[in-house]
């Protein structure tokens, strides 16, 4: 491997084994998974506690069973199932003879799968189970798809959809060399390229094997990285977060570039020169430190050039920016992007 030589990284789509089930599927088989387990575990306990029905429900995996194509009838199987499953989990976690069936793998995704595909109201004249509709189903990064492999998730990039996990890829490229893979790193498929950049680099520096320079998507390129990149003396080659912004697109209009920031004075002047009025710190909803900037409203309403500035009626003109290190980085590979070099 050459020292300090080109490296290139790429994530892609890793398929769990397992097969893609819709929510009424999920639960049938999460039920015929958990009382599979308890008959291994304690056959004797099964036959006190699970009545006969649940032998014609729940007997055949949810592939083999004849699911109804009816909503309503398919609305009332998915409440009776999970009223099925809350008595199962009931019962378990009543039987003090029997405290190890708790710990089966098959009754923690019951119970987690029931958590996120039912409500359940135990108050005495409020008693219900019910089906959670779509819009209050759990985001992706936490969905369980199966009960058979709690940490697969569903992901979409671009036109592709996947059930399972991100495998991240770092190899060498120089001419006239074998390319040789530095860096392996496997994650939730749900977790984006761009938190994924400073590990990476940081695993590398750990073991001597960081690159001079690192040809990469715009997917890792944020901030962040590039930061972590300059302490490392690393060029990044590679498109950066674009400015999708309105005024970017319509090229004349003045978007983040297009201020100047005085960072000692807590202060940033449009280009109409004009002094904004406030410099707040706070977070972004990633958690992440910025600054929010805002300009005077009498200002900005009588400034001919507004129309290219804001869309807001009233409000005046707002920017929010990441710490001096992260926004210049940002913007100076925003401006590398535009030169003949990098293009």
């Amino acid at each position: 491997i050459t020292a300090r030589g080109t490296q290139r990284t790429d994530s892609t789509h890793v398929l769990a084994a397992i097969r893609n089930l819709h929510r009424l599927e999920c639960v049938l088989e999460a039920m015929h998974y958990a009382l599979n387990q308890l008959s291994a575990a304690a056959p004797t306990w099964v036959q006190q506690h699970v009545p006969l029905e649940w032998y014609a429900r729940y007997g055949l995996r949810s592939d083999q069973a004849r699911l109804p194509k009816d909503a309503s009838k398919r609305e009332v199987l998915a409440r009776q199932v999970g009223a099925d499953g809350y008595q199962l989990l009931d019962e378990v976690w009543a039987a003090d003879r029997a405290p190890s069936l708790r710990d089966l793998p098959a009754l923690e995704a019951l119970r987690q799968i029931w958590v996120q595909q039912y409500y359940r109201c135990t108050a005495p004249e409020l008693a219900e189970v019910r089906w959670r509709t779509s819009a209050e189903q759990p985001p992706a990064a936490v969905r369980i798809t199966s009960p058979y492999e709690l940490e697969a998730r569903y992901c979409t990039k671009r036109d592709t959809q996947w059930v399972g996990y991100k495998l991240h890829l770092s190899e060498t490229c120089e001419p006239e060399h074998p390319d040789l893979i530095t860096q392996v790193l496997t994650t939730p498929s749900t977790t984006p390229d761009c938190t994924m950049g400073p590990p990476i680099l940081q695993d590398l520096a750990a073991r001597d094997l960081l690159p001079g320079a690192h040809l990469l998507d715009s997917g890792y390129v944020d901030a962040d990285f590039l930061v972590t990149a300059q302490q490392h003396q690393i060029d990044v080659v590679g498109p950066p977060f674009g400015s999708y912004s309105w005024q970017h697109k319509i090229a004349h209009g003045y978007d983040l570039q297009a201020f100047v920031l005085d960072w000692e004075a807590h202060q940033a002047h449009c280009p109409q020169g004009h002094t904004s009025v406030t410099w707040t710190p706070g977070h972004d909803v990633s958690g992440d430190p910025v600054f929010r900037i805002r300009f005077d409203k009498a200002t900005c309403r009588a400034c001919p050039t507004r129309h290219v500035c804001t869309t807001a009626k009233d409000a005046p003109r707002q920017l929010t920016v990441r710490p001096q290190a992260h926004h210049e980085a940002m913007q100076a590979a925003r401006q590398r992007q535009e030169t003949p070099e990098f293009k």
